[in-house]
């Protein structure tokens, strides 16, 4: 189990100031009552145990709380996870273009748009920022998920645009995060190989 204290990773782009990591969930930001806030803590829980058992749930929790970004990024990895595939791709979709500021839309959507080999829209989508200080100014801590995210689509990003030296600073930050994720794993594999055509699955 990951420690939940804070872990300070150097910045790609800006050596002396630094990502702060945090392993711990944070839900101060959501906007939910006390009671819906416990329940979605709930069904978060539930939905890594068992998607296909709690969908249903979750999906009635969707309708009625289509402004809350969180819970369609649930319902996206309870589609992903039980190989709905253009359940998915809409709702990620959806989501980025509801709520285009909130950093795992972003990730998200730009995913989707290297698989749909359209990166060419990537750097609107991060407001052509190369760092995530850069892109949140105002934030001094981000989640281990959001942060892994991040690095691995952006070394995808590199990767397709042929830089592997940025390619590979990027995997190595997601790898001291969250080494074994699978796409930790699978940008790592891609930097091995010669030679990469930028289209990939998940």
């Amino acid at each position: 189990m990951k420690s939940p204290t804070l872990l300070e990773i150097s910045s790609i782009y800006f050596p002396h100031r630094f990502y702060r990591i945090t392993f711990s969930p944070s839900l101060s930001n959501l906007k939910l009552d006390a009671s819906k806030k416990t329940f979605f803590q709930k069904i978060h829980s539930q939905i890594q145990e068992n998607p296909e058992k709690y969908l249903s749930a979750l999906e009635a929790f969707y309708k009625d709380h289509l402004d809350i970004p969180e819970v369609a990024n649930l319902l996206a990895f309870a589609y992903l996870r039980l190989k709905k595939s253009k359940q998915a791709e809409e709702l990620i979709k959806i989501t980025y273009d509801l709520h285009p500021s909130y950093l795992c839309a972003k990730i998200n959507y730009a995913d989707q748009c290297l698989r749909y080999k359209k990166i060419q829209e990537i750097p609107a989508i991060f407001h052509h920022k190369r760092d995530l200080l850069e892109l949140y100014p105002d934030r001094f801590c981000f989640h281990y998920s959001e942060f892994r995210g991040f690095m691995v689509c952006m070394g995808f990003y590199h990767l397709a645009c042929k830089n592997r030296d940025y390619a590979d600073k990027h995997r190595s930050v997601a790898e001291e995060v969250d080494p074994l994720h699978p796409g930790v794993i699978a940008l790592k594999n891609a930097l091995k190989k010669r030679f990469w055509n930028f289209f990939y699955r998940r």
